[in-house]
């Protein structure tokens, strides 16, 4: 039996990485080799090399969803990772062993898929290859997202200037946001990538879930990923992962003076916020 893929999607910093390590846990495999934030380094590869094609990077976007509209392009790109499912390479995301076993990642017996924020920004390309694919989509409050952001560019950039020597690899990985605004501003890009990527699939490909909503009731969303997904992960598993969540992280904006005061100002105006958290405007 072959699988049609699982692909997570959402903005960077969003709890995309807390979610596919649960699902690991209960038997979606994301790949062998992966990143420190649970990124299958073969599909990241890929990605990467998508939005370099495109002139974009993870935190300036905008030339790869201009690249979007091009129905032409984004079959050329489908047709390129087409090419890309089989292949020696491909021992990155089944081992060597499962490389040997499978020949294609398409022959994985088992739920399988990948997590990476940069989806959120390709999708329209792997839905071309998957059509069938499984989407989860997460969205987190875009202040936490921004401060989030800003705050893994602070330690780096503290990092840069404390080192002696020039040979020491230590750089940022987006001065942009080190801007709140800026953070804001991409959050905004990449919700709505993802909402019209997802738009003209049926409601049974689809799985969207807020991270604090998620964090407030994990039981019931994992339960639900658990069957969505076909798992077969029992109810003591689901619980242990569960437990497992660091809830305090939800709206973590809430309690600094800065921050609230910043997303007071910005959340009104943004119809993405309207959305997801129209409770939470002021």
């Amino acid at each position: 039996m072959n699988f049609s893929p699982v692909i997570v999607v959402g903005m960077h910093r969003s709890g995309t990485s807390a979610l596919v390590r649960a699902l690991r846990t209960l038997g979606l495999f994301t790949g062998h080799d992966l990143e420190p934030n649970a990124e299958a380094r073969y599909f990241l590869n890929l990605n990467e090399e998508m939005l370099a094609m495109a002139g974009a990077r993870w935190d300036a976007p905008d030339s790869m969803l201009t690249l979007l509209h091009d129905s032409e392009l984004v079959d050329w790109l489908s047709r390129r990772l087409e090419r890309q499912m089989s292949g020696y390479d491909t021992r990155l995301y089944l081992s060597k062993l499962g490389w040997l076993r499978y020949r294609d990642i398409r022959n994985y017996p088992k739920p399988w898929g990948w997590k990476d924020p940069r989806n959120t920004l390709t999708l329209p390309a792997w839905l071309r290859l998957f059509p069938d694919a499984k989407v989860i989509h997460v969205v987190r409050h875009a202040v936490d997202v921004a401060a989030s952001l800003r705050s893994r560019e602070r330690k780096l950039r503290e990092k840069m200037l404390a080192v002696e020597s020039l040979e020491e690899r230590w750089w940022l990985t987006s001065p942009r946001c080190l801007d709140l605004q800026y953070g804001f501003d991409l959050w905004e890009k990449y919700v709505e990538a993802g909402e019209k990527a997802m738009a003209p699939l049926p409601e049974a490909q689809c799985f969207t879930l807020t991270f604090e909503g998620w964090l407030e009731d994990p039981l019931h969303d994992l339960d639900r990923l658990n069957q969505w997904l076909g798992l077969g992960a029992n109810h003591e598993q689901i619980c242990e992962v569960a437990d497992g969540l660091k809830v305090e992280r939800r709206f973590a904006f809430s309690q600094d003076e800065e921050l609230l005061s910043f997303a007071q100002q910005v959340c009104p105006q943004s119809k993405w916020m309207q959305k997801y958290y129209p409770d939470m405007l002021v």
